[in-house]
This record gives structure tokens, C-alpha cells and sequence, in this order.
């Protein structure tokens, strides 16, 4: 099917897309592709997941053009976000890699295109993204209006309770609890619809990832919606200690602190080495000494 067919069969006119790439030259690239295709009005650009997710709560798009492998939250992760809108946005992967195919589909992408892109590829890709709009907006089609105006809600990237209140994609909370979900060493977390049991005592450091925290457990991390202070708070007592503004640090998980030329003071945790700020340095030093004492007198 040529990419005219497309265009003069069943694509609607007056799309609004979002592209999304954190390399400049591929972001460039797409952009300008899609702005050959006369049914598209208007193209956003986005150079991180966490800018497009911004740009994704203030306004609504027909389709969402999204890289796979990118710093801080990762296309893959974004998708798993935009499922919890009440109406997700059509997501079409373009990347470079062919080995991200399956989780693509896992998070309902409509389509996964290979770069260097093709516009013959993108319109095949256009066309699934607005049937899917259309099967969404059926019986009626939605209005042009309709898809200028914001998400109804906003997307948690992964819900957490430990028996508290359950954090709604609206932000309301189910007052089921009053206990706050970072309470207490057992964490139930929901991600992509199954529950995830962590111990607290399991986080080695937690890392600031825009509007998001990534717990760092072993080998892996869980992304999640939640406050660095919120997190320094309830963990601050269970030796957990601020070292920056995007670390937050278990004591027990601490094999080393250095000096490092033209870096100052690192934390070792494992094969990672976490920078310390001039200005929490004292707090770390002092929590160290501390926690070394309280193990002296057990």
C-alpha cells in the first residue's frame, strides 16, 4: 500500500503527534518526516521520556512516536506510564534496535518501526495509530476539540501499597488507610499489573529520575511516582541518608567512601560510585559515625 493510498483513504486530517528522542539528529530526522504528511498539523518535540510525559499531561496527541533506549526513564517505561491514562495515546516505537520487539507489544504499542526511518513505514504507522484512535472514539469519533483538550488523568508510573492508601491516576487517595504506602520494611508495589513484593532493607540507593524515583535493588530497579523527600522522610530512620539531590542512600549497602580527584567525596555501592554533595557531606559523615556506634554497643 503506498503511502498516498494512506493518506487519501481512511487517515484523518488535523493530527497532533508527539516525537520523542533524546539523539538530536534521529529526533530531527523523524520530525521532519512527519511533517511531510499533510494530515498531520502540528509535531511536538520531546528530548526525554520526562519532557514528553509533561508535554502528555498538559495537552492530548494522536500519536505518540517514541524512542526505546534513552537516560532516566527509558521509552519502555514511558509506555507502561501512558497505559494508566484513562485514554492512552496510540504509541508507535522507533528505534534502532529489534530486540525491544516483544516488550513493545507487551505496553500495547500500535507499531514498532526501525530506523533509519521510511516514510512509506511511518504512514503504515500513522494509519494504525488513528484506527486505533478511531476504535477508542467509537460509536462516535472524537472532535478535533475533543483531542486538543488535556488527558482527564494523570499517569502513576507504578502504584504503591503496603496495606495504605492506593494512589489513584487522578491523585485522589482511596482512604483506606491512613499509613503512608513508604511506611514500614515491606513494600507492595503494582507494575504493569502484577505485585511486585520489595523489603525496604533490599534498596541499595534510590536515584532521582524527574517526577520519579528508580529504586536500586541488586541488579535491577523499579521505577516509581514518589517525592525524594517524601522517600527521605519515611526512610531517613531505617538508614537511609541523602548524600545529593538526586541520591538517596542505604547505610548498610555502603562498602566505601572516597576521595576522588576532581569529584570530592563518592559513595561505593556495589560497582556504582554515587557523588556526595559539599553541602550533605557533614550529614553523611555524621550518620556514619552514628551508625557505626549503635553496631558497637550491639
Amino acid at each position: 500500500m503506498s503511502p498516498d493510498s494512506l493518506r487519501f483513504g481512511p487517515l484523518r486530517s488535523s493530527l497532533r503527534v508527539l516525537a520523542v528522542d533524546d539523539e538530536a539528529p534521529s529526533l530531527a530526522d523523524l520530525v521532519y518526516e512527519l511533517r511531510t504528511f499533510p494530515e498531520i498539523d502540528e509535531v511536538v518535540e520531546a528530548d526525554s521520556a520526562e519532557n514528553a510525559l509533561r508535554a502528555l499531561r498538559s495537552s492530548s496527541f494522536d500519536a505518540v512516536f517514541l524512542d526505546v533506549r534513552m537516560p532516566g526513564l527509558d521509552g519502555l517505561e514511558l509506555g507502561r506510564i501512558l497505559n494508566q491514562f484513562k485514554t492512552p495515546p496510540p504509541i508507535i516505537y522507533v528505534t534502532a534496535f529489534d530486540s525491544h520487539a516483544v516488550d513493545a507489544f507487551d505496553v500495547d504499542a500500535v507499531d514498532y518501526v526501525l530506523k533509519p526511518v521510511r516514510r512509506e513505514r511511518l504512514a503504515v504507522a500513522l494509519l494504525k495509530a488513528d484506527q486505533r484512535r478511531s476504535v477508542e472514539a467509537a460509536p462516535g469519533l472524537a472532535s478535533d476539540d475533543a483531542r486538543s483538550r488535556p488527558p482527564t488523568t494523570a499517569p502513576a508510573a507504578v502504584s504503591a501499597s503496603s496495606g495504605a492508601p492506593t494512589i489513584l491516576p487522578n491523585g485522589d487517595k482511596q482512604a483506606t488507610e491512613e499509613r503512608n504506602p513508604f511506611e514500614g520494611d515491606m513494600i507492595s508495589l503494582e507494575v504493569g499489573g502484577r505485585v511486585r513484593l520489595i523489603h525496604r532493607s533490599d534498596v541499595a540507593f534510590v536515584a532521582a529520575s524527574g517526577d520519579y524515583v528508580r529504586l536500586h535493588i541488586g541488579t535491577s530497579s523499579v521505577l516509581l511516582r514518589a517525592a525524594m523527600a517524601t522517600l527521605e522522610e519515611h526512610w531517613g530512620p531505617a538508614g537511609f541518608v541523602r548524600i545529593h539531590r538526586s541520591y538517596l542512600v542505604s547505610l548498610a549497602h555502603i562498602s566505601e567512601v572516597r576521595v576522588e580527584r576532581g569529584r570530592g567525596y563518592v559513595v561505593a555501592i556495589g560497582d556504582r560510585l554515587l557523588p556526595v554533595s559539599r553541602r550533605l557531606g557533614p550529614q553523611l559523615k555524621a550518620r556514619l559515625v552514628e551508625d557505626a556506634a549503635k553496631r558497637g554497643r550491639r
